[in-house]
């Protein structure tokens, strides 16, 4: 089963025509939503703080919304796909990081 979290939820309403569109394309493709729990927001926040304190140069500033899907996913236990596994593999150590390949 596929889930993405509020966050990608969101980011996926940028292309589309309606939230009912929305709706409707991720139910063709069977996919869920997880909401983020509150255990999950208080890590993305640990995460972000960590990173916002280790900030050096050539790091991003719009990390927030990658540490709350990668929060969300640890915490349940679900594994991440991503293009971007940089962020998450060493931010979050029990994560399961799945980066595909083109």
């Amino acid at each position: 089963m596929v889930f993405i979290t509020d966050t990608v939820f969101s980011e996926a309403s940028v292309g589309m025509p309606s939230m009912a569109a929305l709706q409707t394309a991720l139910g063709e493709f069977g996919i869920a939503r997880v909401s983020a729990s509150d255990e999950a927001l208080y890590l993305a926040g640990q995460v972000y703080a960590a990173y916002k304190k280790s900030k050096g140069d050539g790091k991003k500033d719009g990390v927030l919304p990658d540490f709350l899907i990668g929060a969300v996913a640890q915490i349940e236990g679900l594994a991440l796909i991503t293009f971007n596994d940089k962020d998450f593999v060493s931010r979050f150590p029990q994560l399961e990081v799945v980066a595909p390949t083109l």
